[in-house]
């Protein structure tokens, strides 16, 4: 197994997905009911972005043994395929086989809040928080949904705390641009989404959402320079920011 789970990994690293399933599917003829191995088939499929393939590999592997990372993985797909309310069943079931483990509390906050459901996510976020304190996820999930519940200093109480934990990180700083946003404080949002730059110059989300005030502003040709590099670096993402934000 170690052996195999290694051969994945380092085919899949190189981006030979093809090859990847196909080490997997030999090992698969001689036991077709491991689930074990329905999962490691599931890897490159979804690194290669066959969300379908890579949900029928669970959907087997969780048919003979549900288990809870069989179960989380496949709600990571179906998130990817904008399949909310079946990725947040999968995380509530996944949850039902095990309620301690913070990344399956996050991944229901990440897709209730991106249902609507905001006030539900900030629970989860919170349960996410008393299993694993300082959570840098959840911090953001929860500021995030409580943006959009408009209870502007607990968002920004949140997210203080999610950034002093990484350190500045880029990516948390692009999210703090997205809680200002939804609280209709778009200096700040600015100022948020230049702090990602400086760090990170391809953060996809602060370039979108940069670009975004700039256009409310009139400064349409440099808001048109951000979203053109925004939509070069990751096109599918940028046409998903307003369903994850």
């Amino acid at each position: 197994w170690d052996a195999l789970e290694g051969k994945v990994t380092i085919l899949s690293s190189m981006e030979r997905w093809d090859e990847a399933v196909q080490a997997v599917e030999l090992a698969l003829k001689e036991d077709p009911e491991q689930p074990q191995m329905l999962w490691l088939k599931s890897q490159p499929l979804f690194d290669a972005g066959q969300y379908e393939e890579a949900a029928t590999a669970l959907q087997q592997a969780i048919e003979i043994t549900p288990a809870a990372t069989y179960l989380y993985d496949l709600g990571i797909v179906r998130n990817a395929q904008n399949r909310f309310d079946d990725a947040l069943n999968c995380f509530e079931l996944a949850i039902e086989q095990d309620s301690t483990d913070p990344s399956n509390w996050v991944q229901k906050a990440s897709v209730l809040r991106i249902l609507g459901r905001n006030e539900e996510a900030v629970l989860a976020a919170d349960r996410a928080l008393q299993l694993s304190p300082g959570d840098s996820v959840a911090l953001v999930e929860k500021s995030i949904a409580l943006a959009g519940l408009d209870r502007a200093k607990e968002a920004v109480d949140a997210m203080t705390e999610a950034v002093e934990v990484t350190r500045g990180d880029a990516e948390v700083l692009s999210f703090k641009g997205v809680m200002y946003q939804l609280l209709h404080r778009s200096e700040e949002a600015a100022v948020a989404y230049r702090a990602a730059l400086d760090r990170d110059s391809d953060q996809v989300l602060s370039l979108s959402g940069l670009s975004g005030i700039l256009q409310e502003r009139g400064e349409l040709t440099r808001a048109m320079k951000l979203i053109e590099r925004a939509v070069n670096l990751e096109p599918e993402d940028v046409q998903l920011l307003g369903a994850k934000a």
